[in-house]
């Protein structure tokens, strides 16, 4: 394991000094296909795009395990001084796909060269574009979960919030879902001076603004997370004259489609209500983007006694409640619900790995983040058991 480890550390400086960003992970994806082909995995070409999907056949008969690593990074400067430090103006590998990529392949070797006590298969998926479009969605759309058919499907996200080493698992809901929202308002301009002659949707965009936070606070159970929050608002172009436009951004986050439905519900009556008011006209734009992410249950318990059993108690922190961050590893789960023909999902679970400590203690999306690559060795040694024997 001492030398996977050294392999998965060059592997992870290796790409990171060459993020790149998603849907234009090129020469990221080269690099997988070239390990693969080195190992003798065979590459999967069904998938459009980068990602790469790898097929370790086992030489005895049984289900098959999925074990996906997302690949992309993110429109950031890094600011770290490191010998590996990005090649790449203005892309950094900040929430840790690099790593996330090279436990994969770690594990992936160690898999291929004890294949023969593999009872089934083992999926490798390196996923494309997890950061922005959603890329879990288009491989499950593409057949990802089939041919064979996935009977269990696992990945490990690096999480600065959990001291390092530490494995945090969360029954149900671990991370929430994810969906956007644009509010445009026209009114009618005037001189600034004359206000009484326009209509002005900077008003009613500051009301709408102030209105849409309390849907949270008064509609939706105290213990029920839910998150909205705007992000971005802009409207007017002199000092002097009465705003004709306003455009707004946000985000919501919850752990039910219930909860969603009643936002997106609450957001047009109030944005409706207010514009009418004002004499204006706005409209909204919902757009559900990852679902939460549903570890099942019975695997949770699994990694639980099997992390215990193997690095002690200590070495598992049991979450008690779901993080408001989005992933769209939910898909592999869930499956896709809302097409024609609904794809069914696997059973499964996002594993936290943590890398906090006094020196790397940056959060994720940060300019400065960074981690002891030495907890990879606890992500590989997981992979490879979930890998090999969990269907056992």
């Amino acid at each position: 394991m001492k030398d996977l480890l050294k392999k998965a550390i060059e592997t992870r400086r290796e790409l990171h000094s060459i993020p790149e960003l998603s849907l234009e992970e090129f020469e990221t994806s080269k690099y997988i296909r070239n390990r693969l082909n080195e190992l003798g995995i065979l590459i999967d070409d069904r998938f459009s795009g980068t990602s790469v999907v790898g097929l370790i056949e086992g030489e005895k008969s049984g289900p098959t395990v999925a074990l996906r690593a997302d690949m992309d990074a993110l429109a950031i400067e890094e600011k770290n001084s490191v010998d590996y430090k990005s090649k790449n103006l203005g892309v950094m590998h900040a929430c840790g796909h690099d790593g996330h990529v090279a436990m994969l392949l770690a594990a992936a070797e160690h898999i291929v060269k004890n294949k023969k006590s593999l009872c089934g298969n083992v999926k490798v998926i390196f996923q494309s574009a997890e950061e922005k479009f959603g890329g879990a969605r288009t491989l499950v759309q593409e057949g990802v979960l089939s041919s064979p058919e996935v009977d269990a499907v696992f990945a490990l996200h690096l999480w600065p919030d959990i001291p390092k080493g530490v494995l945090g698992l969360k029954e149900g809901c671990s991370m929430a879902s994810n969906a956007k929202f644009e509010i445009n308002i026209k009114g009618k301009s005037a001189h600034g001076a004359m206000p009484h002659l326009g209509s002005d949707a900077l008003l009613a965009a500051a009301e709408v603004a102030t209105s849409l936070q309390s849907i949270v606070s008064r509609n939706i159970n105290p213990l029920d997370p839910a998150v909205l929050t705007i992000g971005k608002l802009s409207a007017g172009t002199e000092y002097n004259i009465l705003a004709a436009d306003a455009h707004m951004q946000g985000t919501v986050r919850v752990v039910s489609s219930d909860i969603e439905d009643l936002i997106e519900g609450k957001m047009k009556k109030i944005v409706n209500g207010i514009c009418e008011a004002r004499d204006c006209k706005g409209s909204v734009e919902f757009i559900r983007q990852y679902p939460p992410t549903m570890n099942s249950i019975e695997v949770i318990k699994h990694i639980s006694d099997m992390a215990e059993k193997t690095y002690g108690k200590e070495s598992v922190l049991k979450l008690s409640s779901p993080y408001m961050t989005a992933e769209d590893f939910a898909y592999y789960i869930s499956g896709i619900r809302d097409a024609e023909s609904p794809i069914k999902g696997a059973k499964g679970a996002l594993v936290f790995l943590g890398t906090k400590d006094d020196k790397y203690n940056y959060p994720l999306h940060h300019e400065k983040f960074n981690f002891d690559e030495g907890v990879m060795e606890i992500g590989i040694k997981l992979l490879v058991e979930l890998g090999m024997n969990y269907l056992r």
